[in-house]
């Protein structure tokens, strides 16, 4: 049995779930495996006392008036190793002898820690093995790496490097990176039925964590053991958000401990020199954070009482105020970017992106008129912004270029958002600059509206304007083979595919429509294009006519050719994947993921072969987990096997990944009436 003295309540709850459980790698972890192993190491909480007085005497020996005496303690704390880690921290904080600061400094930076267990996995180890060599970069982007995993044993490892990592800075970025990648996973939903249960509600994760961390006083840990908290009180109180009184107090105490937490290190990066970006630039990320995760937990007045204080901190250029402004609208704090944007309106005036924006947080407060006339006079201001950026050393610089560049910017910007009303009138806004400037010479003003049109024909589709969508393609295949496209970038220009997604365009219109004969036609003729991919999405509009002959021949035909295609390429990469090394396993398993996906959502919009689909489905996700995609196809799956309870589950999952994906909503709407509709 393992026995810690002292331990905070917390901390104690933790192990009595760790008496409970079977997890082998709680166990290994408190097992010695060496000096600097940070397996062998537990927190300063859970030293007998004596050992942290001892540990303190040794400290004060640093700054002995003696040579033999400084030495003999500074080798015995080489050699006590990470048991004396906090207390060394803080000697080179608050110690006010500079001999004491300075010698305990080195011995910090001079101990080469072991970061992995035996227990951890291949990959984690993998990971860790060269990270003391690293640069601080490079460290930073292996906390990320770690993360991706998906793990517990890889968040415990970024949390042992939060724990005893010597630099502070680095410190809190592993954390921040746990606190953002735990709390995502958390905030999507888990899907037991892929068995892939959030990190979060791994029952080994947050004693693990608390276990891990201990009673660090170092901010970080402070951070860590916090989260741990809220983790345990949402599993008691269940995943919605608070409702009673005693739910809402206890959900205000946990976010007064975050105001104070946020507090201190926003007070830290006030202090920090100006050119020191990076502690405000921490600051700043830990309330982003924050608002999300108070937004997600205790509801979004709490957040906004506790990411206000922020404003001060962002810098006043156009890329921070643009960042600032994404995460405050996407943890639904819009208010925010209203008192943002008062106190720095020259900078929201001067650019485009922020008028939008401004604009959408409008939106999102009711204000719907307010936020139309502000979406209107943010485009038309663009113009005139560009004349005054062009006045000065920019003049050499094409007007209308530069504007047809900053239009399509801000088009794609809004359609990704959701707001394809504003989206719709910037493209076309750029075909009508387009056509004042109709020279044969002017070829990057051709290049734009060919891009603007292939994007204006998906923006179609994806909205179920089908006659729209061919128009425009129609339109643009026709450029495509004009002459004003230059021989050497035509490679670029995929005619056959474009020439494919027209006459698929033009069937989804035909069908809209009613016209049998007409759709069956233009159908056959998208498959018919020789050079274009296949696109599951022709045969699965042939499926919906298929109710009679001839309709019912040419769809058997043209499913059975892309299901005979797609199994054979699924056989050969599942065999090159078998003999891939490294240097081009991560290219294989994208080839052979997105192959399983296509053939599974072609079964599964057809309804047939549905187990086949299923597996097929999952296939591609353990290749590529939390891809949306292939997510929205594993709920296709679920809904054709009559499972419409995980199909709806999986695409909520799917929403919460890509909340303005306009297919993704209308699959969602159509599980849940199936759900309903089988539950009456």
């Amino acid at each position: 049995m393992l026995i810690f003295a002292g331990s905070s309540p917390l901390l104690k709850r933790a192990l009595q779930i760790a008496q409970q459980l079977s997890w082998t790698f709680v166990l290994a972890y408190v097992a010695a495996f060496g000096t600097l192993n940070v397996a062998a190491q537990t927190s300063v909480e859970n030293q007998p006392a004596e050992d942290i007085d001892r540990i303190g005497e040794l400290i004060r020996q640093l700054g002995n008036q003696s040579f033999h005496d400084r030495n003999a303690a500074k080798w015995e704390l080489e050699r006590i190793g990470l048991d004396a880690f906090d207390q060394l921290r803080d000697a080179v904080h608050l110690n006010e002898n500079p001999e004491i600061a300075r010698t305990a400094k080195y011995l910090l930076e001079s101990q080469n820690v072991t970061w992995w267990l035996d227990s951890d996995s291949l990959d984690v180890r993998r990971l860790l093995e060269d990270y003391n060599s690293l640069a601080t970069t490079e460290q930073a982007t292996r906390f990320q790496q770690l993360m991706q995993l998906q793990s517990v044993d890889a968040a415990i490892a970024v949390a042992r490097l939060v724990r005893y990592e010597k630099d502070d800075y680095l410190s809190k970025l592993a954390a921040l990176e746990l606190l953002e990648q735990v709390s995502t996973s958390e905030q999507t939903g888990h899907l037991d039925h892929l068995s892939q249960v959030s990190i979060a509600r791994n029952e080994e994760f947050v004693p693990s964590l608390l276990l891990t961390v201990g009673d660090s006083e170092r901010p970080a840990a402070t951070w860590l053991r916090a989260f741990a908290e809220d983790l345990s009180l949402k599993v008691a109180l269940g995943d919605s958000q608070p409702e009673s009184p005693m739910q809402s107090d206890q959900w205000l105490s946990r976010v007064q401990q975050w105001q104070q937490l946020v507090q201190a290190e926003h007070e830290a990066a006030e202090k920090a020199l100006p050119t020191e970006k990076k502690d405000r630039e921490l600051a700043l990320r830990f309330y982003r954070w924050l608002g999300k995760w108070i937004t997600q937990t205790a509801g979004r007045e709490p957040a906004l009482a506790t990411t206000r204080p922020c404003l001060p901190l962002i810098h006043q250029d156009v890329r921070s105020m643009q960042s600032v402004s994404l995460w405050i609208l996407d943890a639904h704090l819009p208010e925010l970017l209203s008192e943002l944007s008062a106190a720095n309106e020259q900078v929201f005036r001067n650019d485009s992106v922020l008028g939008f924006l401004l604009a959408e947080s409008l939106q999102a407060t009711g204000h719907l008129a307010d936020a139309e006339e502000l979406a209107v006079e943010t485009s038309r201001s663009l113009t005139l912004l560009i004349e005054e950026e062009l006045s000065g050393i920019n003049r050499h610089l094409d007007h209308v270029e530069v504007e047809l560049s900053r239009r399509l910017q801000l088009g794609g910007i809004l359609a990704s958002r959701g707001l394809f009303d504003w989206a719709e009138r910037e493209f076309l806004t750029i075909l009508d600059l387009a056509e004042t400037r109709t020279k044969p010479d002017d070829y990057n003003v051709f290049q734009f509206k060919l891009t603007t049109l292939r994007m204006m024909a998906d923006f179609y589709w994806v909205a179920g304007q089908n006659h729209l969508a061919a128009q425009t393609q129609r339109e643009l295949v026709e450029l495509s083979k004009s002459s004003r496209v230059n021989p050497i970038d035509a490679r670029r220009v995929d005619l056959p595919e474009m020439t494919a997604n027209y006459h698929f365009y033009a069937g989804l219109a035909a069908i809209d429509q009613q016209n049998k004969i007409e759709a069956i036609e233009h159908l056959l003729a998208a498959l018919a294009v020789a050079d274009a991919e296949p696109n599951p999405d022709v045969v699965i509009a042939m499926k919906s006519i298929a109710n009679e002959e001839p309709f019912l021949n040419y769809y058997r035909e043209a499913m059975d050719r892309m299901v005979s295609q797609y199994r054979k390429e699924v056989i050969e990469l599942e065999r090159g994947l078998t003999n891939a090394d490294r240097s081009v396993r991560m290219h294989a398993e994208s080839s052979l993921s997105a192959a399983c996906n296509q053939l599974a959502w072609l079964l599964a919009c057809c309804e047939e072969n549905t187990e086949e689909a299923l597996k097929l489905s999952l296939r591609s996700l353990e290749l590529d987990p939390e891809q949306p995609s292939y997510l929205d196809t594993l709920a296709r799956c679920y809904y054709a096997k009559r499972d419409f309870q995980n199909a709806v589950d999986t695409q909520l999952h799917v929403v919460a990944l890509e909340p303005h994906q306009r297919q993704m909503l209308s699959q969602l709407k159509m599980f849940q009436e199936a759900l309903e509709n089988a539950t009456e």
